[in-house]
């Protein structure tokens, strides 16, 4: 059996016959290419979630990070229909940046929860017990641990889901893209040689038949 994959042709569309395990993940059960997109969809459902409970909810600016998630996912999608590699480009860049900028956030949120004093994360919060003002203080540690280890913790699953992405992009840009031009190439060499040793397929539907046709049929009838 053939270690690389055959792309085949069919309706226009690129795929891969049975003995194409090289471009296949999740232990050969799915093609990269249908992973990527997948993992586009699922992108776009978090982004359509956190900008609902961002524009409620949440801080506003958040909007504008959810709205670039849910159009290089767009683009991931796009770039399989049309079968080119430039539509990944953006989710690739963008995605492996904020993968960098979620580890460094972890690893900086729990190195600051974890050298500052404990005085540093109470706060107080007064509320009214008529006649009495009470006054209770939490400590807002948790939370900065959980978030730091949030941020750290999702950096390998989203590093993983970037990874299937980077391999689709360079499976459309060296694989793909070339056997496209070469169909390309080959199709109009063919069309080259048939008008040369056919010349009738130079003749356009709108146009009339030449001179030598109408006599071969004046010459029949």
């Amino acid at each position: 059996m053939s270690a690389n994959p055959v792309p085949v042709f069919v309706d226009g569309q690129t795929r891969l016959d049975s003995e194409g395990k090289r471009y296949y993940t999740c232990c050969g059960t799915i093609h990269i290419r249908a992973c990527a997109k997948y993992i586009a969809y699922f992108y776009i459902g978090l982004a359509c979630f956190e900008l609902f409970f961002g524009f409620y909810y949440g801080p506003r600016y958040h909007i504008m990070g959810t709205a670039v998630l849910f159009m290089t996912s767009g683009l991931v999608i796009y770039g399989d229909h049309i079968e080119k590699a430039g539509p990944y480009l953006p989710f690739v860049v963008l995605n492996g940046l904020g993968i960098i900028c979620s580890f460094i956030a972890g690893i900086f949120t729990l190195l600051f929860t974890w050298q500052m004093p404990a005085s540093y994360f109470m706060i107080t919060v007064a509320y009214i017990d008529y006649p009495v003002i009470r006054k209770i203080e939490y400590d807002t540690r948790p939370y900065y641990w959980t978030m730091g280890g949030l941020a750290l913790g999702s950096v390998p699953f989203m590093f993983c889901l970037w990874r299937i992405v980077f391999y689709t992009y360079r499976y459309m840009k060296y694989v793909i893209e070339p056997l496209k031009r070469k169909q390309a190439r080959r199709k109009m060499r063919d069309q080259q040689f048939f008008q040369t040793v056919f010349p009738m397929s130079q003749v356009g539907p709108m146009e009339p038949p030449p001179p030598y046709i109408e006599q071969a049929c004046e010459r029949r009838i």
